[in-house]
């Protein structure tokens, strides 16, 4: 009878498991091999303390949800060792520079018979452009005209400031201007012409006469002087013009979003599948030269329903108005920050003409990873793996440090690069015949089929040869 035999391959397969061993981790812990990216910092670190990396769109596009998926690791000696970091906003807010001088050469001065004087003089700086022209005087009180021309075409001059006035009443009150503003002109040559160079200017200071008489009474005069004054120019300054800070405490950065798909159905909707790079997004700019349009739109990201895959994450409008004089336009969605690989617009157009749109930019804090380094480290981020759980190391010395205001010097990135240690996952062998719960019950009740049909046939056997006892 061959049923044991049947029933010891069956449980022979069924224990017959090709399991794969794990790959054994280093001593330390970290496994480079599961990530296919590297970048490494793009010089040692010069000396220990608090350091912070920019986190450009290469590294928000693979560091996965809550930056789970980076690695930051130090190369000591020959092993491998994983550092802590803390990501963060970049409290970067951006300074305002004053204004610029800009160097220049007097070329000519003349004084003309109604007694202005011209001065012309040439910029040696040729990459600016001067915002305004401020004439320093020492003088008070005083009131000019100022005309300022540049070289025409026919080689006369052309008038580029035709009514300046630069005054000084600080004798009334603290009221005094002497920068004129200068239209943008890429001229270098300039001709500044002040009237009234030389003006009279009665003293301040009067004299009084008291005459005293038997017929006549008590007599009083006043008399006083006039003095020729010369208009004293001390300097002349071309400016260039100042930048203001920005007002937001964080920086911010702002990224063009490629769209991938657009499309527009029966109803009127249409539809825009942007690459937004897993980058911190909460603003939506867009552009569009169309005018006279009110739009409500949409905003969606992935992870809706099964029958809906697309959930919405803002709603609102768009417009702009252009009539006659009057001007509004408000293009810029703001939401809540978000990040994920792709966001889909719909633009809500109904019976009209679909919006043409020209561009749409993703604008968002920017952030930066902080960590501590000592002299002659070199750091490097690994990126791209298949996990979104951020490694439990050690940041409290971070955090203090930031707490109390450490600054953290920056250091900048080499370009993304293949990492050398990674090792593709190892394609595991087909599943044996008994591999799979299913078949495995399905064995088991076949062997269980076969010994019913075997004790069957058995007991037929018996039953014949029994013999009959009448």
């Amino acid at each position: 009878m061959r049923t044991p035999a049947i029933l010891a391959l069956l449980l022979c397969g069924a224990a017959a498991r090709a399991d794969i061993p794990p790959r054994p981790l280093p001593s330390n812990g970290f496994d480079p091999s599961p990530f296919p990216h590297r970048r490494d910092i793009a010089s040692p670190v010069p000396q220990p303390g608090l350091f912070r990396i920019e986190i450009d769109p290469d590294l928000h596009h693979h560091a996965g949800k809550g930056f789970g998926s980076i690695r930051l690791v130090n190369a000591r000696g020959e092993t491998p060792v994983e550092i802590p970091w803390i990501a963060r906003r970049a409290h970067v807010p951006e300074p305002g520079r004053p204004a610029g001088r800009l160097a220049h050469l007097v070329d000519s001065f003349e004084e003309t018979p109604d007694g202005a004087i011209e001065i012309t003089v040439s910029l040696q700086t040729f990459s600016n452009v001067p915002a305004s022209l401020d004439i320093v005087t020492p003088l008070r009180d005083f009131e000019k005209g100022v005309v300022v021309s540049i070289p025409s075409p026919d080689g006369g001059w052309n008038e580029l400031v035709k009514d300046g006035v630069i005054f000084d009443h600080t004798r009334f009150l603290d009221f005094r201007h002497t920068e004129i503003p200068l239209p943008h002109t890429p001229a270098q040559r300039f001709r500044i012409r002040i009237a009234d160079a030389t003006d009279e200017q009665r003293s301040l200071v009067n004299e009084i006469t008291r005459t005293v008489g038997d017929a006549s009474g008590l007599t009083l005069s006043e008399s006083g002087t006039v003095a020729t004054r010369v208009f004293r120019i001390d300097e002349l300054r071309f400016l260039t013009a100042p930048t203001k800070a920005k007002r937001d405490e964080t920086g911010r950065e702002g990224h063009t979003l490629a769209i991938l798909e657009s499309s527009t159905d029966e109803k009127g909707v249409s539809s825009y599948l942007l690459d937004a790079g897993n980058l911190p997004l909460d603003r939506l700019v867009l552009s569009t030269g169309d005018r006279n349009f009110r739009r409500a739109v949409s905003v969606k990201i992935p992870e809706g329903p099964e029958n809906d895959p697309w959930r919405t994450a803002h709603r609102g409008h768009v417009h702009r108005y252009e009539v006659g004089n009057f001007r509004d336009e408000s293009l810029v969605l703001t939401f809540s920050e978000l990040r994920t690989e792709r966001l889909r617009l719909l633009v809500e157009n109904g019976s009209n003409a679909p919006l043409a749109i020209q561009g749409l930019t993703g604008q968002g804090p920017a952030y930066e990873i902080v960590f501590l380094a000592e002299a002659g480290d070199r750091p490097a981020f690994y990126l791209g793996a298949k996990t979104e759980a951020p490694s439990s190391l050690d940041t409290a010395a971070i955090e203090a440090a930031l707490r109390r205001d450490v600054k953290a010097e920056t250091l900048a990135l080499a370009a993304l690069a293949a990492n050398p240690g990674f090792a593709t996952p190892a394609v595991p062998p087909a599943p044996g015949i008994l591999e799979s719960p299913v078949a495995l019950w399905a064995a088991i009740a076949l062997a269980v089929a076969v010994l019913i049909w075997v004790l069957y046939r058995a007991l037929r056997k018996i039953e014949g040869e029994t013999p009959s006892v009448d």
